[in-house]
């Protein structure tokens, strides 16, 4: 999406959706797993409610840059103030399509805005790590744990994703929204 509209774009994510299709037609793929970061992992999750993504991996997504949904959101209102009409004014919610998600947020103010907006009861690996905040794939990169997560997770490793990802110093939205002081 390089008019960065997280697929509001006018013809985007149907023209996402239909390359897609033919690659999967063309190479007879029997699985499709979407991966993004920041708006391309709020891209990942509307691809899997737009068409049979079998896993998704989304780092640091925005749950919406719409104003009336994140009123406090601001990082993007360049981008988002171009944004003519609003086909995707949130995340959607992917309980009933089948696909396996995981999401990882950072733990700073900005980004706990976002991750407290997706549904806590969706059956999402939802993690959170305290410490980090938006660059968190450059973080994780950095200290050589970024490519053991994604990939474990991209195949549908999850119990060694998610030791991979405590390991990093994530650790699950359930267990870090009982906690009572947050670091970031």
């Amino acid at each position: 999406d390089q008019s960065r509209s997280w697929m509001n774009g006018p013809g985007i994510a149907d023209a996402i959706v239909e390359a897609i299709r033919g690659i999967v037609e063309k190479l007879k793929l029997r699985e499709i797993v979407a991966i993004g970061n920041s708006m391309g992992g709020t891209a990942a999750l509307i691809l899997a409610s737009l068409m049979k993504v079998d896993r998704v991996v989304a780092l640091v997504p925005q749950f919406s840059v719409h104003p009336e949904v994140v009123p406090g959101e601001w990082r993007w209102t360049h981008f988002r103030d171009k944004i003519a009409q609003w086909r995707f004014r949130e995340s959607p919610d992917l309980r009933e399509t089948g696909t396996s998600v995981t999401i990882l947020h950072g733990g700073s103010k900005d980004e706990l805005m976002h991750a407290e907006r997706f549904p806590k009861d969706a059956g999402y690996r939802h993690f959170i790590f305290p410490h980090e905040g938006h660059n968190l794939a450059r973080s994780l990169h950095d200290r050589g744990l970024l490519s053991p997560i994604v990939t474990l997770s991209m195949l549908g490793r999850f119990p060694r994703a998610r030791r991979a990802i405590r390991a990093a110093g994530g650790v699950s939205r359930h267990r870090f929204d009982q906690t009572p002081i947050r670091t970031l």
